[in-house]
């Protein structure tokens, strides 16, 4: 793996992220029942997009990154989570900002690793939603493509999933390597960068490159 240097959620992190598929829209190329998505298509063309005027999804024209509700109160209370998260178990969290395969070709934002073999994903949710996965005790399913592909991605052995409210207790649970998974996730992954690749030499066949870039 390769870890590029940046503070997370700033116009670096973006631009580290352009036109690259990342572990957190990874459930849009295999679902976490581990079939292909119906939502590939799209997220090809988002990529694609991005790639083609250089501006990462998040911004808009003629301004900056635009979040939501949602996005900023999880920034806000993500310091705090992780520091419960390192009083609870006693591991060190070394922040990142992004972080690739060795060819580049795929990447994620992890919130932390934790030592040689782990990770630390951590969400902040609404109240109800925070309710239900305490009843889950797992991590819930529709983070699995995430969480697993993390683990690929930044090679590691397992991730700690943690869903933290301030006025709640919070969730713990560790997500181990999921082989059978992995195995899927990596055979879908290596079909949707070779339809990237040739949707964008179809592009690039039509004369339609970035600015500055010549077919």
């Amino acid at each position: 793996m390769k870890i590029i240097e940046c503070e997370q959620n700033t116009p670096e992190w973006l631009q580290a992220r352009l036109a690259r598929p990342t572990a957190s829209a990874f459930g849009r190329i295999l679902t976490p029942g581990g079939k292909l998505s119906a939502q590939a298509d799209a997220y090809c063309h988002e990529l694609l997009a991005e790639w083609l005027t250089g501006m990462p999804r998040g911004y808009e024209e003629g301004g900056g990154f635009t979040g939501n509700n949602h996005t900023d109160r999880g920034h806000a209370l993500e310091a705090e989570a992780r520091a419960w998260y390192e009083l609870e178990t006693g591991n060190t969290v070394t922040q990142v900002g992004f972080v690739t395969n060795d060819e580049g070709t795929i990447g994620c934002s992890p919130d932390g690793l934790v030592g040689d073999d782990g990770l630390v994903e951590i969400k902040c949710p609404a109240p109800w939603t925070h309710i239900g996965y305490l009843l889950g005790d797992t991590v819930p399913p529709t983070y699995r493509p995430q969480v697993q592909g993390q683990i690929l991605v930044a090679e590691r052995a397992w991730c700690d999933f943690v869903s933290y409210h301030p006025l709640m207790p919070p969730l713990l649970v560790r997500a181990e390597r999921d082989i059978h998974y992995q195995d899927s996730l990596r055979t879908a992954l290596a079909g949707f960068l070779e339809k990237l690749e040739t949707k964008r030499a179809t592009l690039i066949s039509r004369g339609f490159t970035p600015q500055g870039e010549t077919a």
